[in-house]
């Protein structure tokens, strides 16, 4: 599966491309290549001032103004992708320069879709802990970024201006996170009120018992295709969470008895697993969809 990945790295530049270099998120702008400050197919004494140059420059009224401009752009921001609001940063200065606004007041980052290169060892993690900058962030996505090792986890999570204000972090299918993983996490985002660590497929027992002192939290994914649940000793451990409202143990070898006493322990906690819903989907499911995403 790695190798796959790789593959696809190496064959998809555009994977790539969309991550800041140091020299993109620089003020003065990317080195080299055609940009709204550098006009070829205009004359030169109409281009405008590259020190002055604003977004609306080629789309609006030069009197258009300024305050409706700033509102306007960062509305259209709202609806883009981290990587999609990364490309428009290579377009101009003033482009690059709301994109740093934007990104002081991100509530939420997907890195999803940087599955494929987030934790490689060839992209430095300096290039995303550079998106991490808003003091706001409280939904941290790295859902099936299968290549982050505890490290590289730790970097991220420690580059958030106030990580103990995150609420919300999605682990799933991170292949490599571990037991020792998930205590720093804890003891990094003591609020968290949802975390997904399905699929993570290197956890045991440990990890839930690190899990148990996140006193905030109300929804808990476990789907694993491994036995999480080292033996009827670990359930007990549930008792421990205070506020849980929502555990989801599809797939995690757990027979009727196991979860009848599993229910015991948490009897107002809504449990979803194959056994009570065979029909149950992470991505589909109606009821999953108030983990963590």
């Amino acid at each position: 599966m790695a190798s796959s990945h790789a593959k696809q790295l190496d064959s998809d530049p555009r994977l790539l491309s969309a991550i800041p270099s140091s020299e993109s998120l620089h003020p003065t702008g990317p080195p080299g290549g055609p940009s709204l400050d550098s006009q070829s197919q205009i004359p030169s004494s109409e281009q405008p001032d590259p020190k002055q140059a604003a977004p609306h420059s080629l789309l609006f009224p030069a009197d258009f103004p300024s305050s409706q401009l700033h509102d306007l752009v960062q509305r259209v921001f709202s609806f883009l992708s981290i990587k999609e609001l990364l490309a428009f940063q290579t377009i101009n200065k003033a482009f690059h320069r709301e994109l740093q606004i934007t990104l002081k007041s991100q509530t939420q980052i997907n890195f999803g879709q940087f599955w494929a290169v987030l934790g490689v060892d060839r992209i430095p993690v300096s290039k995303f802990q550079s998106l991490l900058r808003s003091p706001q962030l409280r939904h941290l996505n790295l859902g099936y970024c299968s290549y982050l090792r505890h490290d590289f986890l730790m970097s991220l999570l420690r580059a958030i201006p106030e990580p103990e204000k995150l609420t919300s972090l999605n682990l799933f299918y991170c292949l490599h996170i571990s037991d020792h993983s998930i205590e720093e996490v804890v003891n990094l985002l003591p609020n968290l009120q949802k975390l997904n660590i399905g699929r993570c497929v290197r956890l045991t027992s440990q990890a839930l018992q690190s899990v148990s002192r996140l006193s905030f939290l109300t929804t808990l994914i476990l789907r694993s295709d491994v036995a999480l649940f080292s033996s009827r000793s670990t359930l007990p451990i549930f008792k421990s969470f205070p506020v849980l409202e929502y555990l989801d143990v599809t797939q995690c070898c757990m027979d009727n008895e196991s979860l009848a006493e599993l229910q015991s322990y948490c009897p107002k906690v809504e449990v979803i697993s194959e056994l009570k819903n065979r029909a149950c989907d992470f991505k589909e499911s109606s009821k999953s969809k108030r983990g963590v995403s």
